[in-house]
């Protein structure tokens, strides 16, 4: 079981002959439950000052996931089949023309 500073302040012992000073042990509870607030408070401020840097991760992630399907989608290939296309049939004409010019035309 955790402890919270509630726990830590309202702490009973039972008292004994010879024991602790009652006062002197609430108030060093006191103190210690005080200090425990502090340190959740803290930590409680941190959690809240990564949320943004966490949303902004996040989205940064998004936009790279969805850059890398727009680039690896099956509507992009054909376009650089087509790129490549021209140049073989380019080369193919020329052929088709050297024939004709051989043979006088």
């Amino acid at each position: 079981m955790a402890l919270t500073p509630d726990d830590v302040e309202h702490k009973q012992f039972v008292r004994v002959m010879r024991g602790y000073d009652p006062a002197e042990v609430a108030t060093f509870l006191r103190v210690i439950a005080a200090q425990m607030r502090d340190q959740h408070d803290a930590m409680a401020t941190i959690a809240d000052a990564d949320k943004p840097l966490d949303d902004n991760v996040v989205a940064v992630l998004r936009a790279a996931y969805e850059a890398a399907q727009i680039r690896n989608s099956p509507r992009r290939r054909p376009v650089r089949a087509r790129k490549a296309a021209p140049a073989t049939s380019r080369s193919g004409a020329a052929e088709k023309r050297r024939p004709l010019r051989a043979a006088g035309r």
